[in-house]
């Protein structure tokens, strides 16, 4: 395990040229402790807001709460941005070993007890309070994000909630990371003659890529950065079929990566997070928070937009 004394993610990193992250020190091994480190040191932020013994105000409760966690919203912010970016082995390995854990915690903070019956205090008080636009509007989103996480629920259905969010946790990590290792290691050859017409430097990219893999000519990897710009220039009609067919079927490619048994499960377990909300479907329950407030809307735009795109 790597100690916190000498872990660049535990860092000041407000010395460095523009607060920037040690990306170059960071080790997959930096993960573990540096989450329980900060993780431990948020619970205690949310300790000293729960047990004020002053009454609950935008300053001392609403103001405080979003201060609290940072050195665990920095740890995290480089984590996720790793795993959906740059994600080899060992940094998998963490990844699913944290996922469950990291549910865990997020959980803890919803059912941290006292911090939400102080969010509630100042959330029923608001239209009195004399807020600005601004504070209201803080007010008003810490109080339904903790309704949307469960917290108005009894302890049973909440200990039911928060199973389904840490196996949903687990389940789309795995779902990701068999995206990612399809868009990694999949190619799709392609011939000089259907190249023709591509610009260099995508030509460039499909020689170097066959080149790493120890392949002769040229190849298209499944990642964005080579499959998008390759789909816009190429001419060759089957190429482009070939490539996309083999894009669009990601995590189904091989059958140690079959991600439907996952989706399936996914499916299943968010419907069940829908209706412990009251909510007939998870479409429903995702987008009564979104502009749109309903599917039928979400659908309409869409189906609206369609033809002009």
């Amino acid at each position: 395990m790597s100690s916190t004394s000498n872990n660049p993610l535990l860092a000041d990193w407000s010395v460095r040229p523009f607060s920037f992250p040690p990306f170059e020190e960071i080790k997959a091994s930096h993960f573990k402790p540096a989450f329980a480190s900060s993780q431990e040191k948020h619970l205690e932020e949310l300790k000293q807001i729960a047990n004020n013994p002053e009454d609950p105000t935008f300053d001392n409760t609403i103001k405080t709460f979003d201060r609290a966690g940072a050195l665990f919203q920095s740890v995290a912010g480089v984590y996720y941005n790793l795993t959906a970016s740059f994600c080899p082995p060992d940094l998998q390995a963490v990844q699913t070993e944290l996922a469950g854990p990291l549910a865990e915690h997020y959980a803890k903070v919803t059912t941290f007890p006292g911090l939400f019956e102080r969010i509630q205090h100042v959330h029923s008080h608001r239209a009195s309070a004399g807020y600005t636009p601004e504070q209201l509007r803080l007010v008003e989103r810490f109080y339904l994000d903790f309704v949307r996480k469960g917290a108005l629920f009894d302890k049973e259905t909440q200990d039911k909630y928060n199973a389904i969010v840490k196996e949903l946790a687990e389940l789309t990590t795995k779902f990701r990371q068999q995206v990612t290792t399809d868009e990694s290691e999949v190619t799709v050859p392609v011939t000089a003659a259907e190249l023709e017409g591509v610009p260099a430097d995508i030509v460039a990219a499909a020689r170097q890529a066959a080149a790493d893999r120890n392949l002769d000519g040229h190849v298209i990897t499944l990642g964005r950065s080579l499959v998008e710009p390759f789909l816009t220039f190429c001419p060759n009609r089957d190429a482009r079929e070939r490539v996309w067919k083999a894009w669009t079927s990601r995590g189904e490619l091989s059958p140690e990566r079959d991600n439907l048994s996952l989706a399936v499960r996914i499916l299943k377990l968010r419907s069940q997070q829908a209706k412990l909300h009251g909510y007939k479907s998870f479409a429903d329950y995702q987008t009564v928070d979104t502009m749109a407030q309903t599917p039928e809307k979400v659908l309409e735009l869409l189906n609206r937009v369609w033809t002009p795109a």
